[in-house]
Protein backbone atom coordinates (compact mmCIF):
# COMPACT_ATOMS: atom_id res chain seq x y z
CA UNK A 1 0.00 0.00 0.00
CA UNK A 2 2.96 2.47 0.49
CA UNK A 3 4.05 1.91 -2.62
CA UNK A 4 0.99 2.85 -4.33
CA UNK A 5 0.41 6.07 -1.81
CA UNK A 6 3.87 7.24 -3.14
CA UNK A 7 3.05 6.46 -7.03
CA UNK A 8 -0.17 8.58 -6.70
CA UNK A 9 1.32 11.26 -4.94
CA UNK A 10 4.22 11.46 -7.56
CA UNK A 11 1.76 11.12 -10.16
CA UNK A 12 0.13 14.03 -8.76
CA UNK A 13 2.79 16.45 -8.03
CA UNK A 14 4.08 15.63 -12.10
CA UNK A 15 -0.06 16.30 -12.80
CA UNK A 16 0.80 20.01 -11.53
CA UNK A 17 3.54 20.65 -13.39
CA UNK A 18 6.07 23.66 -12.73
CA UNK A 19 4.51 26.72 -11.19
CA UNK A 20 3.77 29.61 -13.61
CA UNK A 21 6.17 32.22 -14.67
CA UNK A 22 5.70 35.40 -12.04
CA UNK A 23 4.94 38.41 -14.11
CA UNK A 24 7.49 41.29 -13.64
CA UNK A 25 6.53 44.76 -14.26
CA UNK A 26 7.94 47.46 -16.61
CA UNK A 27 10.71 49.34 -14.71
CA UNK A 28 10.14 52.88 -15.69
CA UNK A 29 11.62 54.32 -18.49
CA UNK A 30 11.50 57.39 -21.18
CA UNK A 31 12.15 57.38 -24.94
CA UNK A 32 15.51 58.79 -25.79
CA UNK A 33 15.61 58.71 -29.68
CA UNK A 34 13.90 61.70 -31.19
CA UNK A 35 11.44 59.59 -32.18
CA UNK A 36 10.97 55.38 -32.32
CA UNK A 37 8.70 53.01 -33.84
CA UNK A 38 6.41 50.92 -31.93
CA UNK A 39 5.25 47.70 -33.22
CA UNK A 40 2.78 45.36 -32.06
CA UNK A 41 4.70 42.08 -32.36
CA UNK A 42 8.46 40.94 -33.49
CA UNK A 43 8.98 37.94 -35.59
CA UNK A 44 12.18 36.08 -35.56
CA UNK A 45 12.56 35.50 -39.38
CA UNK A 46 11.14 38.67 -40.78
CA UNK A 47 11.47 41.67 -37.77
CA UNK A 48 9.41 44.14 -36.42
CA UNK A 49 5.47 43.43 -37.78
CA UNK A 50 2.45 45.40 -37.35
CA UNK A 51 3.23 49.18 -36.59
CA UNK A 52 1.29 50.47 -34.10
CA UNK A 53 2.51 54.35 -33.57
CA UNK A 54 5.47 56.21 -33.45
CA UNK A 55 6.34 57.68 -30.06
CA UNK A 56 8.68 60.92 -29.36
CA UNK A 57 11.32 61.69 -27.10
CA UNK A 58 10.44 62.08 -23.40
CA UNK A 59 7.68 59.12 -23.93
CA UNK A 60 6.87 57.18 -20.73
CA UNK A 61 7.55 53.75 -21.55
CA UNK A 62 8.32 50.36 -19.45
CA UNK A 63 10.99 47.57 -19.70
CA UNK A 64 12.59 45.48 -17.20
CA UNK A 65 16.20 44.79 -18.32
CA UNK A 66 16.79 41.04 -17.89
CA UNK A 67 13.15 40.29 -17.40
CA UNK A 68 11.72 41.60 -20.74
CA UNK A 69 12.39 40.28 -23.72
CA UNK A 70 14.99 41.62 -26.58
CA UNK A 71 14.72 40.18 -29.86
CA UNK A 72 17.83 41.28 -32.56
CA UNK A 73 17.75 44.88 -30.84
CA UNK A 74 13.86 45.10 -30.39
CA UNK A 75 12.57 45.09 -26.69
CA UNK A 76 8.98 44.44 -25.02
CA UNK A 77 8.20 48.06 -24.08
CA UNK A 78 5.07 49.25 -21.70
CA UNK A 79 3.94 52.14 -23.31
CA UNK A 80 2.35 54.38 -20.16
CA UNK A 81 0.87 56.49 -21.96
CA UNK A 82 -1.60 54.30 -24.43
CA UNK A 83 -1.33 51.29 -21.59
CA UNK A 84 -0.36 48.51 -24.45
CA UNK A 85 2.60 46.26 -24.91
CA UNK A 86 4.79 46.09 -28.33
CA UNK A 87 8.21 46.33 -29.39
CA UNK A 88 10.79 49.63 -29.82
CA UNK A 89 14.40 49.74 -30.54
CA UNK A 90 16.31 48.66 -27.34
CA UNK A 91 18.90 51.82 -27.87
CA UNK A 92 15.91 54.25 -27.75
CA UNK A 93 15.16 53.27 -24.02
CA UNK A 94 16.67 55.09 -21.35
CA UNK A 95 16.13 56.95 -17.84
CA UNK A 96 15.34 53.98 -16.07
CA UNK A 97 14.18 54.53 -12.77
CA UNK A 98 12.55 57.98 -13.75
CA UNK A 99 9.24 59.05 -14.67
CA UNK A 100 9.87 62.30 -16.20
CA UNK A 101 11.35 63.31 -19.33
CA UNK A 102 14.94 64.20 -18.43
CA UNK A 103 16.44 66.34 -21.01
CA UNK A 104 19.86 64.79 -22.62
CA UNK A 105 19.21 60.88 -21.22
CA UNK A 106 21.83 58.91 -22.12
CA UNK A 107 20.60 56.01 -23.23
CA UNK A 108 20.26 52.90 -20.99
CA UNK A 109 21.24 55.09 -17.57
CA UNK A 110 19.96 54.81 -14.34
CA UNK A 111 17.99 57.31 -12.82
CA UNK A 112 16.34 56.04 -9.42
CA UNK A 113 16.00 59.67 -7.89
CA UNK A 114 11.94 59.31 -8.91
CA UNK A 115 10.68 56.94 -6.73
CA UNK A 116 7.31 58.23 -6.63
CA UNK A 117 5.39 57.81 -10.53
CA UNK A 118 1.83 59.28 -11.79
CA UNK A 119 1.29 56.73 -13.69
CA UNK A 120 0.38 53.07 -12.81
CA UNK A 121 1.81 49.85 -13.73
CA UNK A 122 -0.08 47.37 -15.90
CA UNK A 123 -2.06 44.66 -14.45
CA UNK A 124 -0.58 41.59 -13.48
CA UNK A 125 -2.37 39.99 -16.15
CA UNK A 126 -0.62 42.10 -18.74
CA UNK A 127 2.38 40.75 -19.45
CA UNK A 128 4.91 41.66 -22.70
CA UNK A 129 3.91 40.29 -26.28
CA UNK A 130 5.36 36.89 -26.86
CA UNK A 131 6.59 37.28 -30.49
Amino acid sequence: MTKALVATASAAVLAVGAPAQAVVPPEHAVIVCQSASFYANYDSSSGPTGLIRVLGYGNKVGHTRGAHPVYNGWAATFDFGKGDWGYVRNECLGGYGSCNAVPNVVPHADLRKDSSCPHSAPSEQSQPPEP
